[in-house]
């Protein structure tokens, strides 16, 4: 099951079974300091960080080769920082993280490898 907003201009949201425009994918920033607002994450989502070396491609050009509804790509965009955010199509191998690194409470960062 997925949502989406309504097509009908009803402020209200959808659920529906159709999964043949879904695709998997790794959703990456290049934001140095983590802000939860503008990744639209949880604050505990921003205590660890995996750095990778990818071919990650632009936010902005995944959703205009994939066709995003604007509709929905507005919402997430919205009051955010989508020019930080990269897509990388497909699985990350353990192997391509160059460091794992953890937050304090001071926000330091430390490598854990």
């Amino acid at each position: 099951m997925r949502v989406r907003p309504s097509r009908y201009g009803t402020g209200f949201y959808e659920i529906y079974d159709d999964t043949s425009d879904y695709k998997p994918v790794v959703w990456l920033t290049s934001s140095e300091c983590p802000d939860s607002n503008a990744l639209g994450l949880t604050h505990v989502k921003t205590q660890v960080r995996m750095l990778f070396k990818t071919d990650a491609e632009p936010w902005s050009k995944f959703a205009d080769e994939n066709k995003m509804d604007k509709t929905w790509r507005k919402a997430i965009e919205k009051g955010r920082k989508p020019d930080t955010w990269f897509v990388h199509e497909g699985e990350l191998s353990l192997d391509e993280c160059e460091d794992v690194q953890f937050r304090a409470d001071d926000g330091t960062w430390t490598s854990i490898l």
